[in-house]
């Protein structure tokens, strides 16, 4: 059983796979999430993403109402959490037809509600 105190789980290389997941109503949410998260990179061009992630975030839709965020960290990586944090507000700024559910450890298969501030 994993300890739910250790999220989210590693694999046996230290890496871990979160996914930030949106439930969306309007059918040009997946493209807008996916520039939005275009754009905040470009417009961040300090952050290097490369150095704790092992490629870049990605958008994977789930059906018709829902989308993942992707976020694949490295083992020795340090602030994959700041850039999905950074990335998630970047997303709930820019496109109204989201509202972000939680976040999935894809590893462990654990989900964490979202708790708004």
């Amino acid at each position: 059983m994993v300890n739910p105190a250790i999220w989210p789980v590693r694999r046996d290389d230290g890496s871990r796979t979160v996914a930030v997941r949106f439930r969306y109503s309007d059918t040009d949410a997946p493209d807008q999430v996916r520039q939005a998260v275009a754009t905040w990179i470009e417009d961040h061009p300090e952050s290097d993403l490369n150095e704790d992630l092992s490629r870049s975030p990605s958008i994977n839709v789930l059906d018709q109402e829902s989308l993942d965020l992707l976020i694949e960290a490295r083992p020795d990586s340090r602030h994959w959490k700041d850039w999905m944090v950074y990335l998630t507000q970047a997303i709930r700024a820019s496109v109204s037809s989201v509202e972000c559910e939680g976040f999935a450890d894809l590893v462990g298969g654990m989900f964490r509600p979202y708790v708004p501030d």
